[in-house]
């Protein structure tokens, strides 16, 4: 599952990068990109030349009803004429003539008049508008029914385009070089026309595809004049000396405004938009998409370092690069916008986020699943408390081994060998199975920590891998409830008939070195140490003294009064040469009965006269107790002991010692 893991991730994340540059080659979410690359406009001083005469609301109401007789517009391009204006750019359509055939009039000479100042000023250039459409497959859109001035007018003003089909959502922040289905001379948008008019010989630096517009600010950000104060002398006209001057409607009425990148709440007119394209070209502040390959390459470069990040390093660590790889992403985006590259603000931050949330997912789902696992083998070994807290504070699960003070238990069955040849081996399986469901039972019912299985025998600890102040009474608590639980099922028939089960006990209390030991690939949490290796001797010695629990002084000394002991002997078991006081755990205090308790005393007091030498006296007590139980081992053990010094006096070291040469 480990490698399966991370492959699923990384063939994911290699298949999201592949669908990723297919979308943005086949132009899905168009829209999505250019908002966010509108972000990238923050303005600029625009060039002082570039100067727009408004058709605006004061002008109407001073001049009259918009349209206007196109003597006003030959008054206006006459003053623009002595004024030195470079070119101008006229967005005001003249497609009819003033008068129909036949009519005459004042005004019918209007066109004509019009016509000669602009062959007299020769640097204006009339609108060309039409509805685009674009096909599938060509740059350019394709003009349907063009709308142009009349032919006295055409024949002395080149045209360009004033209509552009905005974006899929609507914002205009690209203008075509080219439309298709007009004259050559015609085919060219406004802003295009005016410039090469103000600049003959000159071409934009860029003269195919899409011109995209370096927007200098919101409405308004140009010089502009309304276009009655020109008419009528109240504006000095040196500002037109050598300007590019651009005549339309500004007025709401006239319903001439256009969304932009940098005017989407508060719409600019359509004169500014070309004000705009010529400021682009004339800054130098061209833009040009990022190359599809650079961007195809950073949609791929980003989902490597997501998935890299997040399946490799730490996720705090995973999430900084993320993080700060969008963030220098964004940063290089603004920089690369102004030498005039427009990054790709949506497919590749896109790229980061979608494979960093899959390859989060991916390790979300393994780690739970790894949790999942872990739990489930921890529950194998210790309660579902314990696993709880291990898994709320994995350090305490720490490779290597720490020293603590802990509690071990040992249990065994008693002649389970010559039980075990009348049962065929799967009856066998089956009582063996039976009676350590139940003994592990209660070893985590106790909050315990199953070691080990070795055959019949287990092996328990308490005190790691969490603290546990009273692990040795959980470790004696533990031995109690086996044995109850043990008598009951051989009771209650739990076991084949005419086998009955015996168990021995042992617990010892002491510093073990406690953690995970083993090889790099397989290891277990277990405990070490010589208080381990007595708690083992304990378990053993109960076939010596015909007892079940066994425990320790250490452990005596931890659990206090609330425990019926009976003080067994003083030994130095094998590979041990100090010597051990030992003790029966008989009950619990509040479960002794009188008759226990008496025994118990009159034991001590029998053992204290055999420790003082006093052997006859001994030997006569402990013989008055084996009228009463004749089954009890210890007693027989004492009265032999007493009858051996009482024929050989011990040394005069002798301090009541037994030696034990086996295990």
């Amino acid at each position: 599952m480990s490698r399966l893991g991370p492959l699923r991730a990384v063939l994911f994340t290699a298949a999201l990068a592949a669908v990723l540059v297919a979308s943005a080659r086949l132009g899905f979410f168009q829209s999505a990109r250019g908002l966010l690359s509108d972000a990238l406009f923050i303005g600029y001083e625009p060039p002082a030349n570039i100067v727009i005469v408004a058709i605006d609301d004061a002008s109407i109401r001073e001049i009259g009803r918009f349209p206007w007789r196109r003597s006003v517009h030959v008054a206006l391009i006459e003053k623009l004429t002595e004024a030195g204006a470079k070119a101008v750019g006229y967005d005001v359509n003249f497609p009819e003539p003033t008068c129909a055939a036949g009519e005459t009039g004042a005004a019918c000479a209007d066109d004509a008049k019009l016509a000669a100042a602009l062959r007299e000023a020769g640097n204006v250039v009339l609108p060309l508008e039409a509805t685009f459409v674009k096909t599938a497959g060509e740059t350019s859109p394709f003009a349907v029914r063009p709308i142009v001035p009349i032919p006295e007018l055409t024949a002395v003003a080149p045209l360009g385009f004033v209509n552009t089909p905005p974006d899929a959502d609507g914002v205009f922040r690209r203008v075509p070089l080219t439309v298709r289905g007009v004259s050559v001379e015609r085919n060219r948008p406004m802003f295009r026309a005016v410039f090469e008019t103000a600049f003959p010989g000159r071409e934009l630096s860029q003269t195919e595809g899409s011109f995209i517009v370096n927007y200098a600010g919101p409405k308004g950000t140009f010089r502009t004049i309304p276009f009655a104060d020109v008419i009528n002398d109240r504006v000095d006209p040196a500002m037109f000396r050598d300007a590019i001057v651009l005549v339309g409607a500004t007025a709401p009425d006239l319903h001439d405004v256009l969304t932009t990148p940098t005017a989407k709440r508060d719409p600019m007119p359509g004169i500014e938009v070309h004000a705009n394209a010529i400021a682009t070209e004339l800054s130098g502040r061209n833009l040009r998409d990022l190359p599809a390959a650079a961007r195809d390459i950073l949609i791929v470069l980003f989902c490597a370092i997501a998935a890299a990040a997040m399946l490799r390093l730490r996720l705090r660590t995973a999430w900084l690069i993320v993080g700060g790889t969008f963030g220098l992403y964004g940063l290089a985006t603004f920089a690369l916008f102004d030498v005039g590259i427009v990054g790709d603000l949506f497919y590749p931050p896109l790229a980061l986020a979608f494979a960093s949330g899959a390859t989060m997912a991916e390790r979300t789902f393994r780690e739970k699943a790894e949790r999942l696992r872990t739990r489930t083998v921890l529950e194998r070994y210790v309660s579902g408390a314990v696993v709880r807290d291990l898994m709320a504070h994995p350090e305490k699960l720490e490779l290597g081994g720490e020293r603590r003070e802990m509690t071990v238990l040992f249990s065994d069955l008693r002649g389970f060998t010559s039980i075990s040849e009348k049962l065929s081996p799967e009856e066998l399986v089956a009582v063996l199975n039976t009676y350590l469901d139940v003994m592990t039972g209660l070893v985590f019912a106790h909050e315990g920590v199953l070691d080990k299985y070795m055959g019949d025998a287990i092996m328990a600890f308490w005190g790691a891998p969490y603290d546990d102040a009273q692990h040795a009474m959980h470790a004696v608590e533990t031995g109690l409830a086996m044995r109850t639980r043990l008598v009951e099922m051989n009771a209650g028939g739990a076991f084949p008939e005419g086998v009955t089960l015996k168990l021995g006990i042992g617990v010892n209390s002491g510093p073990m070195v406690v953690g995970n030991m083993g090889s790099k690939n397989r290891f277990d949490y277990t405990v070490m140490g010589d208080a381990v290796n007595l708690g083992s001797r304990l378990e053993g010695l109960n076939k010596d003294y015909g007892t079940e629990i066994i425990v320790s002084e250490s452990t005596k000394k931890l659990i206090g009064h609330g425990y019926l002991l009976r003080p067994l002997d003083r030994v130095a078991v094998k590979g041990k040469k100090e010597p051990i006081d030992i003790f029966e755990v008989v009950c619990g205090a509040d479960d002794a009965t009188d008759a226990q308790k008496m025994f118990v005393k009159h034991f001590a007091a029998a053992r204290d006269l055999y420790l003082a030498r006093k052997f006859t006296e001994a030997r006569d007590a402990f013989h008055a107790m084996a009228h009463v139980k004749p089954e009890d081992v210890s007693l027989q053990n004492y009265i032999a002991r007493c009858e051996q010094f009482l024929e050989e006096s011990p040394p005069a070291d002798w301090d009541g010692t037994l030696v034990k040469k086996t295990k």
